[in-house]
């Protein structure tokens, strides 16, 4: 990214829908993308980065882009931002559209009215902690009592007010990113753009500063676009969560469905961790599937969602805290697997254990309350149907059932 476009972000930080009566106009979401493309031409042929996606996020929402490196999130962030231009498409901020490449409008940067928090910073070494936060009014020739007040109002909210005379590049790195989010919202924008911003901070600093911006949203009812890689990042901050994979949304909804009730085994795997079962649906009851699978034949719990039919092939996944394991076989409806404990990993809050099933499979649990199990002892794993989610297996050709 150029100084150039630093600058125009920097300066360019100014200024789930509710179900209305009928008699009253539905407010316009603060973001809205409709079929967006992008596609870059290189040595080895085009690459379709984005592929016609299309996604509102209400005002006040906090919105987060997941995703694997290369998926797509921050070129979608670029795009909303000014500093990428799509393929095709259309863009609107605040019921304004600032991209359509029907009707041929683009607007820059500094025209959206957005504030944006890079990974690198974009901190001014030559500035104190007070120029670099009051940089954006300054542009904008406001005046300095104005400017005064404002910047000092945001380097309290960001505890920062004691370093304003420090110069910037002097802080700890956790400090430096406060500064950032302080710069993107002394302007009061009413949408941020979030690229990353944690990726630069040890474990540590990143769970406190992410606090801190969920806090500062929910307090000012900004609308926040958020780009991260970070699973658990993107869970503790978001509102809703989209799940991207080359250039598509594979899921969105709230955090705890997302991660309970994935809607694709990419989805189950990239947000979490689950074991998957590929397997073959036969037989069903009102409540219930029965689906073959190499470890043995498991219930699953019937979803008012699902589409498959007896005799399909599905894939199964299931959360590693949800393979329950008890030292005998219990006298209940679900029948438990047999196996034994091959390793343990103690992880603090609980341990993990790959078991190896008599069918030859292994699978992690992941148990709590000590080491776990000891190594070589018998055990038998039982799955809640609840805990089961049931995918259509979307593969070419299906799958062999093991």
């Amino acid at each position: 990214m150029t100084a150039t476009q630093s600058a125009a972000l920097v300066e360019a930080a100014g200024t789930h829908n509710e179900v209305l009566a009928p008699s009253a106009p539905q407010p316009a979401p603060m973001v809205s993308i409709v079929d967006l493309h992008k596609q870059y031409r290189t040595a080895d042929g085009d690459v379709h980065a984005v592929r016609g996606i299309s996604f509102d996020i209400a005002r006040g929402e906090f919105v987060t882009l997941l995703g694997p490196s290369g998926c797509g999130k921050t070129t979608i962030l670029r795009s909303v931002a000014g500093l990428e231009t799509p393929t095709s498409g259309e863009i609107a901020i605040g019921g304004r559209p600032v991209y359509s490449s029907n009707r041929r409008i683009r607007l820059t940067p500094a025209q959206r009215q957005i504030g944006m928090v890079f990974q690198s910073y974009a901190i001014w070494p030559h500035m104190s902690v007070f120029d670099n936060v009051a940089y954006p009014l300054r542009r904008r020739k406001l005046r300095k009592a104005e400017i005064i007040a404002r910047t000092t109002e945001v380097l309290e909210m960001l505890g920062l007010d004691h370093a304003a005379q420090r110069p910037a590049t002097k802080l700890s790195g956790g400090q430096q990113q406060r500064v950032a989010v302080a710069r993107a919202l002394v302007s009061r924008s009413e949408l941020i753009l979030f690229d990353e911003p944690l990726s630069n901070l040890d474990a540590k600093l990143r769970k406190e500063v992410r606090q801190e911006i969920r806090d500062l949203q929910q307090r000012l009812g900004i609308t926040v676009l958020y780009v991260t890689h970070d699973q658990e990042e993107a869970m503790a901050v978001s509102d809703r969560i989209l799940v991207l994979e080359s250039g598509e949304i594979k899921d969105q909804g709230a955090p705890t469905r997302v991660y309970s009730r994935p809607a694709d085994v990419f989805a189950a795997n990239f947000v979490g961790e689950s074991e998957t079962l590929p397997g073959t649906v036969v037989d069903a009851d009102d409540d219930h599937w029965l689906v073959q699978t190499g470890i043995g034949q498991l219930h699953v719990a019937r979803h008012p969602h699902d589409t498959v039919r007896v005799s399909e092939s599905v894939v199964l996944t299931v959360r590693p805290e949800h393979l329950q394991l008890r030292e005998a076989a219990s006298d209940t409806p679900v029948p438990a697997i047999a196996g034994s404990v091959r390793s343990a990993s103690f992880l603090g809050p609980f341990a993990e254990l790959v078991v190896e099933l008599e069918s030859g499979h292994l699978v992690t649990a992941r148990v709590t309350g000590g080491a776990g199990a000891a190594l070589g002892s018998r055990v038998h794993v039982r799955i809640e149907p609840h805990h089961v989610v049931l995918h259509p297996d979307r593969s070419p050709a299906g799958h062999d059932t093991q």
